[in-house]
This record gives structure tokens, sequence and C-alpha cells, in this order.
């Protein structure tokens, strides 16, 4: 897909089709730790790294990122799955209506009572 290149395999006598956006080298490639951009550094910029220069990022470091002005809030729902008995807790809910934000409630509120984070699965 990248400049439209795909690698096509035609199906026959029942057999599927298949198509690949990689080839098997690439794949082979992108297992061993490649990456899938071109991370291009010039000379000079090499150099200035090696001086005790940071290398360019393409991510805002995590000591960079602003914690959220205020804190946050649950509805009644969210608030009852967070304050939930000690045990294991089923969270039923649709698209878009807190969930992820329902269960980071709960693991800090459990954190907050005690329990050791290597206890906890989410």
């Amino acid at each position: 897909m990248r400049d439209g290149n795909v690698i096509r395999k035609p199906g026959f006598d029942g057999e599927y089709g298949v198509i690949s956006v990689f080839t098997e080298k690439e794949r082979a490639r992108i297992k061993n730790g490649a990456t899938l951009i071109n991370i291009d550094l010039s000379r000079e910029k090499q150099d200035e790294a090696r001086d005790g220069d940071e290398i360019p990022s393409m991510c805002t470091p995590l000591n960079q990122i602003q914690e959220p002005a205020q804190p946050l809030t649950f509805n009644p729902a969210q608030q009852a799955a967070i304050d939930a008995g000690p045990g294991p807790v089923l969270v039923l809910a649709g698209p878009g209506t807190g969930k992820t934000q329902t269960l980071m409630g709960r693991v800090a509120q459990l954190i907050d009572q005690g329990v050791k984070p290597r206890r906890i699965l989410a």
C-alpha cells in the first residue's frame, strides 16, 4: 500500500487468494525491530547527538506531558462500579460511556486501599 505496491496471489480450486502488504523479507526485518518509517538523521545531527544533545523525537517526552487541569469526575453508574465489592467486577456498557475511565478509577481506588498493583488484573 506504500507507493501502491501490494503483493497479490490469486486463489484457485477453492483456495482463497492472498493480498500482502509486506514481503517476507520486510516482515522478517519488522519482527527483528525495524521501523515502518525512515528516520533520517543527517551526519551533523548524529554528531550533535553524540555530543550530549538528544536525538530529535517525533513524540512528546513523557516528562513534558501536562496533567489534566481537573480531576476526573464519575457519574453515579461509574461510581457504583468503582465502589463495587472487593472481588472481580464486570462492567457492561456501550461505546463511549466511559468504561476505560471507570476502569482507571477502580484501579486507582484499589491501589489507594492498599491492594498491591501486581494483584490487579484489568
